[in-house]
């Protein structure tokens, strides 16, 4: 006697994820079935338990029952709700804001929910190394600066999210333990300031700086204490712009050819105007 037998394997399907720049707007993706008697209900799941992050029933927004942590921070596109989308706008992205969205509607024909994870992503930081070199790129940071005094150099950034890593490290080798102290500290914004030195050893070549942001962004700093002094910089990221000294000296240089160019219009103004007295003589 021969049997069938019919097994169905049931796979977790991940949530879609939606990554949201810190401190700017963010759109949280929801497609409905349109009706008249719609319902939506925008909550944020967490370890307390849902909060209501934003309701429109009725024909309007109804935000009597709004958690206080999104209050003046969230809308819907309301000339698009009658062709199906449910996207809810949310204002100045917080670190607090991270997590599990469910966007729940109702109508008489029937019910869907759907769920949304928001993640914090990079903004544009500002590397400065000695006041001498700056480079904009993309990172989960505000700003980092390098600062020499003496034979003391201080790497320290603010606003990082998450909770960052700073190792030094020199060449050659040094055979005993570094001489380094770092600080890390949480802002009242769940954001965290980080501020670390190394007295450099004699005889060191160059000094290596590694700040780990996440298993994805390490950036890595490479210092040759003499004079002049030199950087190099290695990340996974795109530089959007740099000031350097050859832009610099390329911008003075087109500056000085538009003070020559004025000078001599100037001069053939001037030479004009004696001929013209000299014929009129």
């Amino acid at each position: 006697l021969d049997f069938m037998f019919l097994i169905h394997f049931l796979f977790p399907v991940a949530d879609p994820e939606v990554s949201c720049v810190f401190r700017q707007n963010c759109l949280l993706p929801c497609q409905i079935q349109f009706n008249s008697d719609l319902v939506i209900h925008w909550s944020n799941a967490s370890s307390a338990g849902d909060s209501v992050v934003h309701s429109y029933y009725d024909g309007q927004d109804q935000l009597g029952q709004q958690n206080q942590n999104f209050k003046d921070r969230t809308s819907l596109i309301q000339d698009q709700i009658s062709r199906g989308n449910a996207s809810l706008l949310l204002k100045e992205v917080k670190i607090q804001d991270e997590g599990r969205y469910k966007c729940n509607t109702s109508t008489s024909t029937g019910h869907k929910e759907s769920f949304i994870n928001l993640k914090i992503d990079g903004r544009n930081v500002l590397l400065n190394i000695f006041n001498i070199f700056q480079l904009l790129f993309f990172a989960p940071v505000s700003t980092i600066r390098i600062h020499q005094d003496g034979n003391r150099i201080t790497c320290s950034s603010e606003g990082i999210y998450p909770p960052p890593e700073l190792t030094w490290s020199t060449e050659p080798p040094s055979n005993t333990a570094l001489p380094t102290r770092t600080t890390v500290h949480q802002t009242e914004e769940k954001l965290y300031d980080i501020s670390s030195s190394l007295t450099v050893p004699d005889g060191s070549d160059r000094i290596y700086i590694k700040l780990l942001f996440s298993f994805q962004f390490p950036l890595n700093i490479s210092l040759v204490p003499k004079k002049p002094i030199h950087a190099f910089i290695s990340c996974p990221c795109f530089i959007a712009t740099g000031v350097t000294r050859r832009r610099t000296k390329r911008r003075m240089r087109r500056r000085t050819q538009r003070r020559t160019k004025r000078r001599r219009r100037t001069q053939k103004k001037e030479n004009q105007n004696h001929l013209d007295i000299l014929v009129k003589r």
